[in-house]
């Protein structure tokens, strides 16, 4: 009876203003986002006539989809007429550019992408530049917290430095750079221009491994473990959620991102420049309507969503952690 007592206490003490406050905007936040992805996949089981009405129809904006309007169509004509969309070979893939040390070769192929190549260029662009982006800072945020030594403190300052400063224009003699080096238009060459750590997850995970206890490292090193040994078996493993976490971060980020891969990967299409040419107007089988365009979108949303269920769980967690008991 005490113990619950004390349980009921501790309830109490921790419901105050502020969290009970805090909980209802996160509440009304989190059922605002599952109603517009819930409001998206109805609308995009509707025609054009059931969401803006006419020929007799009235407007749906909100409702459920009337299928008796589809007739003897299929309720996925949507879903069915944007995956011909993407495979009917109509995304151009242009190589249509100068490189090479002296910008002297000229490439001009051109072609146009499947759906299989915008899939397949979506997941190495989101992936593979996500881990580079996460990986890169994580390693250098561990030596600058393992080895605190000026030329670490120089790394801090110029991390802070380029963080504060307003670097503009870069993009044309980034391309540039890219070209004279032969990695533009590369899968390789984004992932080599994204390893860079002066970012704010920098000084994340430089915080993070300063916090983690140092006799981890010491009870390896007495074992016999080597520096590389124990940053792999040791350290990184304790900061696996949080890599998870990031990892994802840039990963939505990125999967989503059009204007990126149509400036450095003109000839590698993603789906997502396919879903902004449905959206400002492309034609798909006559129709260009709300549903269809929502559709597209919902398309590229789904592995999202699949991935977030997928990973959920592993997602930051407690990293709060203690020394080794002696």
């Amino acid at each position: 009876m005490d113990t619950a007592f004390k349980n009921k206490k501790s309830l109490n003490k921790n419901l105050n203003p502020f969290v009970i406050f805090l909980f209802v905007v996160l509440l009304i936040y989190s059922l605002t986002l599952i109603f517009m992805i819930s409001w998206g996949f109805m609308t995009s089981l509707k025609n054009e006539y059931d969401f803006h009405g006419g020929r007799g129809h009235i407007a749906n904006y909100l409702g459920l989809p009337r299928f008796s309007i589809w007739k003897d169509k299929s309720v996925f004509t949507n879903y069915e007429s944007v995956m011909g969309y993407f495979n009917g070979g109509t995304i151009p893939a242009n190589k249509n550019y100068w490189y090479g040390f002296n910008l002297d070769i000229d490439m001009t192929k051109s072609g146009y992408a499947k759906f299989i190549d915008l899939l397949s260029n979506s997941i190495l662009y989101a992936i593979c530049g996500s881990v580079v982006i996460a990986l890169v800072p994580a390693l250098v945020g561990y030596l600058c917290a393992k080895y605190p030594y000026k030329f670490s403190s120089l790394i801090y300052t110029i991390t802070i430095v380029v963080m504060v400063l307003p670097l503009v224009s870069a993009t044309p003699s980034k391309i540039v750079l890219m070209q004279r080096l032969c990695i533009f238009d590369t899968i390789y060459g984004d992932v080599i221009v994204n390893m860079m750590f002066p970012n704010m997850y920098f000084l994340v995970f430089y915080a993070f491994f300063q916090g983690v206890s140092g006799t981890y490292s010491e009870a390896a090193e007495v074992d016999g473990a080597s520096q590389f040994r124990i940053l792999v078996t040791i350290v990184m493993p304790l900061a696996v959620k949080m890599m998870t976490t990031v990892i994802l971060i840039y990963f939505i980020g990125r999967w989503n991102d059009y204007a990126t891969p149509l400036l450095y990967l003109p000839s590698h299409p993603t789906l997502s420049l396919a879903v902004q040419q449905v959206i400002q107007g492309s034609n798909i089988e006559g129709m260009t309507g709300t549903p269809a365009k929502i559709a597209a979108t919902m398309t590229v949303a789904l592995p999202m969503i699949i991935l977030f269920i997928c990973v959920k769980d592993r997602l930051l967690g407690n990293i709060s952690m203690g020394g080794i008991k002696e």
